[in-house]
């Protein structure tokens, strides 16, 4: 449970809203319900997917691997829902 909740914070430090760590338990941790990420890579559209029957795989500037839809490009900001650790939308 602990490095899950590491892994969670890492990956989502910036839009962290707080955690509090007594040498290497973790006491207490609070996250956003969203968080902007850019897009670091993702694979290319393939001819006929459409953005309500297909997700391709997209690697976030914090390391996070995800499934987005297929009008994302790299370089692109978007909102990651922290609970369910999915994309919610583009910004």
């Amino acid at each position: 449970l602990l490095d899950l909740v590491r892994r969670v914070l890492h990956c989502f430090a910036s839009g962290c809203g707080g955690h509090e760590f007594f040498e290497s338990e973790a006491l207490n941790a609070t996250l956003p319900q969203k968080v902007t990420c850019k897009v670091q890579s993702t694979e290319p559209v393939i001819k006929g997917q459409t953005a309500k029957s297909s997700f391709k795989p997209a690697i976030l500037d914090n390391g996070l691997r995800i499934m987005v839809p297929p009008f994302i490009g790299k370089d692109e900001e978007i909102i990651v829902n922290t609970e369910t650790i999915e994309y919610a939308e583009r910004v």
